[in-house]
This record gives C-alpha cells, sequence and structure tokens, in this order.
C-alpha cells in the first residue's frame, strides 16, 4: 500500500516544505518505490509510492495534469479499468497502459466530482484542482484504503495513517 498526505493552509500561507517532509516520512514504511512532493503556496501533497500493478511500473506521484493544473496521489488498484478506458473520451490520451492515477485524473475530467461513481476497486485518493479551488477525498465504498482528515480553522489535513496528521 501506497502512502498519501497532504496540506491545505485555509489562510494562504505557504505550505512548509520542511512539515510536508516531516509529515511524509511518517508514511516511509508504505513507499518502498520512492517518494513524490508537490507544493503550490498553500497546497502541498506527498505520496510514499508502493508499484503493485504493471501500470504503475514508471507511474511519479503526485501527478499532475499539464492542461488544468489539476494534481492527484493515489493509493489504491483499479479494478475496472477496461471500462473506465471505455467511457473516457479518445481526446483524454490515456491508453491500457497509463497508471491509475492517470485514469482518475482522465475520469475527473470527464465527469467532474462524479468521477469516483465510475471507479471500482480498493482505493484512497486526493485530488486538488486549482481552478475552483477544490479539494476531493475519495475512498473506495467499502473502505479498504485508510484515509484520515482534521480540520483547524486554519488548516485542512489528511493522510493515510493518523500518525500523519499528529506529525503536524
Amino acid at each position: 500500500m501506497s502512502g498519501i498526505v497532504g496540506i491545505w493552509n485555509l489562510d494562504g500561507r505557504p505550505v512548509e516544505e520542511a512539515l510536508l517532509a516531516r509529515m511524509s516520512a511518517t508514511l516511509a514504511h508504505r513507499g518502498p518505490d520512492g517518494e513524490g512532493w508537490w507544493i503550490r503556496g498553500p497546497v502541498g501533497l506527498a505520496c510514499q509510492q508502493f508499484r503493485v500493478t504493471p501500470e504503475s511500473a514508471h507511474e511519479t506521484q503526485p501527478l499532475v495534469d499539464e492542461r488544468s493544473g489539476a494534481v492527484v496521489v493515489w493509493d489504491g488498484r483499479l479494478d475496472n479499468r477496461k471500462e473506465l478506458l471505455e467511457r473516457l473520451p479518445a481526446a483524454d490520451g490515456v491508453g491500457p497502459d497509463a497508471p491509475d492515477c492517470a485514469l482518475i485524473l482522465a475520469a475527473y475530467h470527464a465527469a467532474g466530482e462524479r468521477a469516483a461513481e465510475w471507479l471500482a476497486g480498493d482505493f484512497a485518493y486526493a485530488l486538488f484542482d486549482p481552478r475552483k479551488p477544490q479539494l476531493l477525498l475519495v475512498r473506495d465504498p467499502i473502505g479498504v484504503r485508510p484515509l484520515y482528515y482534521c480540520r483547524t480553522p486554519e488548516t485542512f489535513l489528511f493522510a493515510s495513517e493518523i500518525k500523519t496528521i499528529l506529525a503536524h
């Protein structure tokens, strides 16, 4: 299982790189295949990657969509890749070898917030859309993958494990 974590400073303060690094480090045991970060002003996302499918072999997270600026961190496995690919517009440029997180971004562009209804598998993901600005946190219906969150007046935090939030 990968580990995901994020910070959104609702008061507009920039995310401190050292803080995101400290929080992400609490999930290092979940990510033997590397760590990735993304910080833009008051929002920061990180992923400790554990690649378990052939499509994830060259995956990089957080994954940023260059057209919209939307960014996703993903922990999971899609079980309906074929059906999902059939629903997605060909113009999105995702194919059978695309990593799951790329399919998530394509589904979001096609269906917006309702994209999660198109997914089958076990997963947890966070998608930040800077155009709105909006942060979506999504888990599979059974809740196999953990996802914790905390909101204070100034900050919204989420992570795969509660100890990551406590590291804040």
